[in-house]
């Protein structure tokens, strides 16, 4: 009786063992499964240990990204250290700020975080980025996921659609061509828009370097500037407002960076447009013809004699701007506020007017910037903003500059 006990169980435990064995093949080639989906995907992942501070596993799409950078075992903190990280507005990010290190210290879900990852070899990636913590028992961060979603396929999608695009307004029927510069230091970049513009018919100078700027704009005297909002060393916004100014040139700003704060400070500066990567081909072409149309319906003839209005005076052959012959200093959008103020001397211009002509913008529920510039003027010529001398304005409509009968014009 006990030996037939112990043949019967040894049977069982025989048959038990394909069973358990194919259960473990089954979960083995899963695993295996698993892994392969993972290298093939066209996302990078990078599984982080946030207790240990290592990287657990990168798949193939992660290293090609950052290239040697990221390795398995490898401490996170020397990647955070050895890879610069900076927004689309230029700002670098501390380690602190760093995407990767909110998620790993505070337990933060970051989502759709475009960023600019520069390798010590000087190479820049864009990617997408989210990071996804998953929370031990104790409430500590245990694993991070990070994927990362390489930017550069979606701007060449972006791209190839936009070519399809009929454009019946060729910038060049019946006439010379005009030149644009582009300033973008991402070679890619460069040649995406230099092939938008090349293909609309506008003649194209290129730089990546903004110390160029000036002898280019002498050279090859362009109507138009495309600008790239980071550049090396500098901020575009910058560069427009000390380095193009004087040439009085519309400027359309590309930046990866959509956030509003970036757009606006741009525009409030002086910028034409602001167009954020990536767009289409047909978008950025009719961004230009529209700044280029509005720039042509402004360059009425300004009047060849000054404009006298009690101690204030515009000379505007020289472009000089004085009280009680005191020269004032104006920016380049101050002085040509003045000058369609003078020009229309007495008469009330609408903020609408206004934004067309001087900010090259069909946007006029904004008045901001508008306001902002007539304070700014106001200080400078000494006017009294509750009882202005010069500069008065109307509410809700707009602003005029003296009254009709104070206004001389000098003979």
């Amino acid at each position: 009786m006990g030996s037939e006990k112990r043949t019967e169980g040894k049977e069982r435990t025989l048959r038990a063992q394909p069973s358990t064995l194919n259960e473990a093949s089954v979960r083995f080639n899963e695993s295996l499964d698993v892994r392969t989906l993972i290298d093939a995907l066209p996302v990078g992942i990078v599984v982080i240990d946030a207790i240990a501070g290592r990287l657990l596993s990168i798949n193939q799409e992660a290293s090609r990204l950052a290239g040697d950078l990221l390795t398995p075992g490898q401490s996170m903190g020397h990647f955070l250290k050895t890879t610069s990280v900076r927004r689309g507005d230029g700002r670098m990010l501390s380690l602190e700020e760093h995407p990767v290190a909110r998620a790993a210290s505070t337990g933060e879900t970051i989502r759709a975080e475009e960023v600019v990852f520069q390798v010590p070899a000087g190479r820049r990636v864009s990617v997408l980025m989210n990071a996804t913590p998953f929370v031990s028992g104790e409430g500590g961060v245990e694993t991070l996921v990070v994927t990362l979603q390489d930017l550069t396929p979606l701007e060449d999608l972006v791209r190839r659609r936009g070519d399809f695009a009929v454009d019946a307004d060729r910038p060049t029927r019946g006439r010379e061509p005009q030149s644009i510069l582009v300033v973008d230091d991402d070679p890619q970049s460069l040649r995406n828009v230099r092939d938008v513009l090349t293909s609309q018919g506008y003649r194209t100078c290129v730089t990546g370097n903004p110390h160029e700027i000036p002898g280019l704009l002498e050279k090859h005297r362009p109507s138009l500037v495309v600008l790239d909002l980071v550049l090396p060393g500098t901020d575009g916004v910058d560069v427009m407002t000390e380095v193009i100014a004087d040439a009085e040139l519309p400027v359309i700003f590309l930046s990866a960076y959509a956030h509003e704060d970036a757009i606006a400070r741009a525009l409030d500066a002086g910028a034409a447009d602001y167009v954020v990567k990536p767009f289409s081909p047909a978008e950025l072409s009719a961004r230009i013809r529209a700044a280029l149309r509005r720039r042509k319906e402004r360059e009425d003839p300004v009047p060849e004699d000054p404009f006298v209005l009690g101690d204030l005076r515009i000379d505007y052959d020289r472009r000089k701007v004085t009280i009680a012959e005191r020269q004032i200093h104006l920016t380049r959008l101050e002085y040509r506020l003045m000058v369609e103020l003078s020009s229309n001397a007495g008469r009330l211009r609408t903020s609408g007017d206004l934004l067309r002509r001087v900010w090259d913008t069909l946007d006029s529920g904004d008045t901001r910037r508008l306001r902002t510039t007539v304070k700014k003027i106001r200080r400078k010529l000494g006017d009294d903003a509750n009882n202005p001398t010069y500069i008065l304005n109307q509410p809700g409509e707009g602003y005029r500059l003296g009254d009709i009968e104070d206004v001389d014009v000098e003979t």
